[in-house]
């Protein structure tokens, strides 16, 4: 049974190359499909153009173990197109979000697995982001 509890937090990266005034925001929640979220998990975003991973441990367990189910997390950002994903250091595989992850999960030959393209505006919150495709097969 896999069991999923909200976790509020409010972790913010900041990025020394660009300005408060140029940046944006991407916020939203993630999954993993398993009993608990693994401590190693990462939130990135990668800027479409310049190819720069901007990235953060998304969430603070509410149980010692890391039990939970969903993970909160608000990126800071360059002004932008980037894709979203959530991973593990040292590792290939990336949950993106996608139209999958717009559909709940929901597994049907007819919903895409292609990354969706997030667009963030300076000043902005792009919202309701939710990486964890993590049977996207990329």
């Amino acid at each position: 049974m896999i069991r999923y509890i909200p976790v509020v937090m409010a972790v913010f990266v900041s990025c020394s190359s660009i300005t408060i005034n140029e940046a944006g925001y991407i916020e939203g929640r993630t999954s993993y499909p398993g009993e608990w979220i693994p401590r190693d998990m990462i939130i990135c975003a990668e800027n479409i153009d310049t190819k720069e991973v901007i990235q953060m441990k998304p969430y603070e367990s509410l149980n010692s173990d890391g039990s939970g189910g969903i993970i909160s997390f608000k990126l800071t950002v360059p002004e932008g197109r980037y894709y979203v994903y959530a991973t593990f250091p040292n590792v290939q595989y990336r949950a993106y979000y996608t139209e999958s992850s717009l559909t709940g999960y929901i597994f049907s030959e007819n919903i895409s697995h292609k990354p969706i393209i997030v667009v963030v505006v300076a000043k902005k919150t792009t919202s309701n982001i939710n990486p964890g495709d993590w049977y996207n097969n990329r």
